[in-house]
């Protein structure tokens, strides 16, 4: 019944407006029920309210995607990097618990705007996206070998590997075959 569960997230999200786990969930329920507009409405609201729902702005900018909006996701993920980048400086790591996290979403970010630029057939954008999204998960891979353990690095791993991947697919649909060629050679073991 998922009228009866947005309503219920909503009272709970009323006692606590903070939780951004709990505004995704409320916007995760409205787009499963293929309310998009009211979906867009709810996550434009919650990142009006408070820029630093990050994440809300990168489901945003996913939905604006999947509904074939490509400009309204470009200008969110815009909005998401730039806020990024000028919070921490760019490519200083800085010391909050938080910030694997953080990297993380900005690389998904720069992966999903890959996507768009791909399914506008901007691929040398794309490919520019693409290797802002390696540069990010380089740091991210950085620090779980500083700070975390064997899981996180796996897992980090893993997203470095894909992102290896998507670079030598989208050399290929370039016909770059030697960066493409490059490019799946770089992908770490996991």
């Amino acid at each position: 019944e998922p009228e009866k569960a947005i309503a219920a997230f909503e009272h709970a999200l009323a006692k606590s407006p903070n939780d951004a786990a709990l505004a995704s969930r409320i916007g995760t329920v409205l787009v499963t029920t293929h309310a998009y507009t009211k979906a867009i409405e709810y996550y434009s609201d919650a990142v009006t309210t408070d820029p630093s729902k990050a994440s809300l702005r990168y489901e945003l900018a996913n939905l604006f995607y999947a509904l074939k909006k490509y400009d309204r996701a470009v200008t969110e993920i815009n909005q998401l990097t730039a806020a990024w980048l000028a919070s921490e400086g760019g490519d200083k790591a800085a010391a909050t618990s938080d910030m694997l996290e953080d990297i993380y979403l900005v690389t998904k970010s720069f992966a999903l705007l890959a996507k768009i630029l791909k399914a506008k057939n901007a691929l040398p954008e794309a490919l520019e996206a693409l290797l802002r999204a390696q540069k990010n998960q380089a740091a991210a891979l950085t620090r779980t070998r500083s700070e975390g353990g064997s899981d996180q690095q796996a897992a980090q791993r893993t997203v470095a590997a894909d992102l290896c991947v998507e670079l030598g697919s989208t050399h290929e649909a370039n016909h770059d075959q030697d960066s493409a060629l490059a490019s799946y050679q770089e992908v770490p073991q996991t």
